[in-house]
């Protein structure tokens, strides 16, 4: 399998997977805000913020993968955003938390643990990607003096 190809199935499956948590997120923005709060971290206007601007950020950024001029853009957004979250799990983890993730809309519960493993293999594939994507650099060609 060349670049191109594992590049273009990184890409596919991010975008199914931020588009599917993006939209479950944006059509429940309440209990995305009440999922928010559980993590301790944020007061409550900038939970409700959040739970009203992320589902979009996500849904942008799906889309925005599928398309071939904007993927490497995409391709950074998703791997920040993905170490963002793989680092909140983390501090969740360390903290002892019981949370609901609120990640693909529900009350369901997963542990942090797996949270943290998921956010982090996802954050690994977007820079994995990002790193098969970036062209290859050649050194410059010597000076006139250099043999």
């Amino acid at each position: 399998m060349n670049r191109r190809a594992i590049v273009l199935c990184v890409c596919l499956a991010l975008a199914a997977l931020l588009g599917w948590s993006g939209a479950a997120k944006a059509l429940d923005p309440a209990a995305f805000a009440e999922a928010i709060l559980g993590f301790r971290l944020v007061p409550h206007p900038v939970a409700v913020a959040l739970a009203l601007y992320l589902p979009w950020l996500e849904l942008f950024v799906a889309a925005a993968l599928l398309v071939p001029r904007w993927r490497a853009g995409a391709l950074w957004v998703a791997a920040v955003l993905l170490a963002l979250f793989a680092l909140l799990w983390a501090v969740t983890w360390l903290r002892g938390l019981d949370v609901s993730c609120g990640c693909f809309g529900g009350q369901g519960r997963s542990s942090a643990a797996w949270s943290l493993a998921r956010a982090a293999l996802l954050a690994a594939a977007s820079w994995f990607a990002l790193f098969l994507s970036a062209p290859n650099h050649r050194r410059p060609p010597a000076g006139p003096f250099v043999t």
